[in-house]
């Protein structure tokens, strides 16, 4: 299997199939994903704690540059196996594919802030901007994925489900 992008083998031109977005998008989204990724590990550890010692280059790390995370990131969003199958398929074992995949959302997260292209999840600007721009219909993809019930009671509003007796985290596409 394969550990970084370039040891996938994929046609030219068919980068989309396996991360949604094509090759230049990609290219596009990989120095502001790097600077989120550096920048957080400039000033945290792996496991969030602040980091009191420099950064130093590790040979033995799991991705060997920012864009690999970045890649190993979409594919995962993009076809959502089960953490097993992105452990075999990456090289590593299912616990560090369930801390990569947490981590590296809060990075990409991050990074898509930086550029101006996180979605709002304001309503008061989602109708301005159809105001704006004349929009008969909109469409919004949203997936509802369970989660354990937070303890905190304010907590547990924001993530509790109206439609299911559940709590659930939502991601919007």
């Amino acid at each position: 299997m394969a550990r970084c992008k370039s040891e996938f083998k994929i046609r030219k031109g068919k980068l989309i199939n396996h991360i949604s977005i094509t090759e230049a998008e990609f290219a596009e989204v990989v120095p502001f994903f790097e600077a989120s990724y550096e920048d957080y590990f400039n000033h945290f550890t792996f496991h969030g704690e602040v980091r009191w010692r420099r950064v130093s280059q590790r040979n033995d790390g799991v991705f060997k540059k920012p864009e690999d995370a970045l890649f190993f990131l979409l594919f995962y969003l993009k076809t959502y196996p089960i953490e097993e199958v992105m452990a075999s398929t990456f090289l590593m074992n299912q616990p560090q594919v369930n801390l990569w995949k947490r981590l590296l959302q809060n990075i990409l997260e991050d990074c898509l802030n930086k550029m101006g292209v996180l979605p709002s999840r304001d309503n008061k600007k989602l109708n301005q901007l159809i105001k704006e721009l004349n929009l008969k219909e909109v469409i919004i993809d949203a997936t509802e994925r369970s989660i354990q019930r937070p303890l905190d009671n304010d907590v547990q509003q924001e993530y509790y489900s109206g439609k299911k007796s559940s709590f659930r985290q939502k991601h919007y596409h």
